[in-house]
């Protein structure tokens, strides 16, 4: 059966300072909201950068990336001097980051570490997970652990150990445990406004000039199954 196209019902057009995590004269730290896009793409829609430039004005620099349907913790340097420590950090992989995302089945363990080599396909924007290395991929590993559930779905908090193309997505799919929403990799349906519940929940950094430790926690997004977790506990 050929999938139906999600309208997005949600465009934004404005800055909302309700987005910022943390701001100084020479960073600013902001939640990202899962329908906008980080950088321009085929839509009409402004881009998380047009966004925050909005606001900001100057010589914005945008520092990483999230995937358009994923929310959470982005950082942008506001002038070249700050951004270029910030690009050695990620580029060093010394920031700290934590994602939680829902998924429907529950992993066979209530928590481990995946290891896959990635495969991206640019021409189709997605990457396919292979358990053993061949050529054109890439190591990929992560840590998860089952830290809460409801009726029907459980919440995992997942570390990064490596930053791959749409990694969490293409490696909770290999597990059969697919992000809500995430149609792309293989759950059922896609959400109403295109967005996928997988979160940048938490971020660490050293401030690009004072050297000083940065951690912001965003807040989750305002759909209620965010909140509706109890904490998990192994039978």
């Amino acid at each position: 059966m050929e999938k139906k196209k999600v309208k997005n019902t949600t465009r934004i057009t404005q800055f909302d300072k309700n987005w910022i995590l943390y701001e100084d004269k020479d960073i600013i730290i902001v939640n990202k909201p899962g329908t906008v896009p980080i950088q321009k793409d085929s839509s009409k829609d402004l881009s998380l950068f047009e966004l925050v430039h909005q606001y900001c004005g100057g010589d914005l620099q945008l520092i990483h990336r999230l995937d358009r349907p994923v929310s959470g913790a982005v950082v942008f340097a506001k002038h070249l001097k700050a951004a270029i420590p910030l690009f050695l950090q990620f580029e060093q992989r010394s920031v700290q980051k934590m994602y939680f995302a829902i998924v429907h089945n529950k992993p066979l363990l209530s928590k481990g570490t995946l290891l896959h080599y990635l495969e991206k396909s640019s021409k189709y924007n997605r990457s396919v997970a292979h358990l053993e290395e061949r050529p054109n991929t890439k190591k990929a590993i992560l840590e998860y652990e089952i830290i809460g559930e409801n009726e029907n779905f459980h919440l995992l908090k997942v570390t990064l150990h490596t930053g791959r193309h749409h990694q969490i997505r293409v490696q909770l799919d290999a597990i059969d445990c697919s992000i809500r929403g995430d149609a792309k990799y293989g759950f059922r349906r896609a959400n109403k406004d295109r967005s996928i519940n997988l979160h940048s929940r938490f971020l660490r950094i050293a401030h690009p000039i004072t050297k000083k430790e940065i951690s912001v926690v965003a807040p989750f997004p305002t759909a209620p199954i965010w909140t509706s977790f109890k904490p998990y506990k192994e039978s």
